[in-house]
């Protein structure tokens, strides 16, 4: 959906989805000081002030610098409101590009219909995406995605869980502590090491053999045993 959109509008859309912030209440009543970098890296934090349940602060993982450059392209300053649009008129136009883009199909069999999309959904398209994450790399956990969302419990991801068809499984392999991992790395690079060597050997050796065969030096036949005789 974001090539629809204005430059600034997809901003606003992908800060809804990163954040997993709730709109427009929380999304309009930030300011630009809430906008932060460390290390090098764009962070946000959502204050108490304006939550909804629980204030909480996290890094960007797609439009931090997408962020940064906003603030830089309206000339905001620290005290002024990240965003300001008309919200109802912001859905209008979410819905009307996903009716030309997707119709009146169903975005899940449990789930609405394309066409009435609003800002707001992003917060649970996010939240389905990190789910997906911490299932997958197993190197997110579930209260993080719980803290990011400002959610008191975990009953709404327990939910997303379900709806997604995510299962429990967990992989052997999940289980290798990083020092198991370490070690078994190195053993295969000595084995690569050994396998190049004896490739190495096997090429000189038939080199040799081509050579003595050019040269003459057929290579003698291996000496009878007794037996032959």
């Amino acid at each position: 959906m974001l090539p629809y959109f204005s430059e600034d509008e997809q901003v606003v859309l992908m800060f809804v989805f990163d954040t997993l912030i709730r709109s427009p209440t929380e999304l309009l009543s930030m300011r630009v000081k809430d906008i932060y970098q460390k290390n090098g890296e764009a962070y946000f934090n959502i204050p108490v002030e304006i939550s909804k349940t629980i204030g909480r602060q996290g890094n960007f993982l797609y439009c931090g610098e997408a962020v940064l450059k906003y603030i830089e392209r309206n000339n905001l300053g620290p005290e002024d409101y990240l965003f300001s649009f008309p919200y109802t008129a912001f859905n209008d136009k979410m819905q009307a590009v996903a009716k030309q883009l997707f119709g009146d199909k169903l975005s899940h069999p449990r789930g609405e219909i394309y066409s009435k999309i609003t800002l707001y959904d992003l917060r649970h398209s996010g939240a389905c995406h990190l789910r997906q994450l911490a299932q997958k790399s197993g190197k997110i956990s579930l209260d993080t995605v719980r803290q990011r969302g400002a959610w008191i419990d975990l009953t709404m991801l327990n939910y997303y869980t379900e709806f997604l068809g995510l299962t429990g499984e967990i992989k052997k392999e999940d289980l290798m502590v990083e020092e198991d991992k370490s070690k078994l790395e190195k053993e295969i690079d000595e084995l690569k090491k050994e396998h190049k060597k004896t490739f190495n050997m096997l090429n000189k050796l038939n080199s040799f053999m081509e050579n003595q065969i050019k040269e003459g030096f057929p290579i003698k036949e291996p000496a009878r045993s007794l037996a032959h005789k």
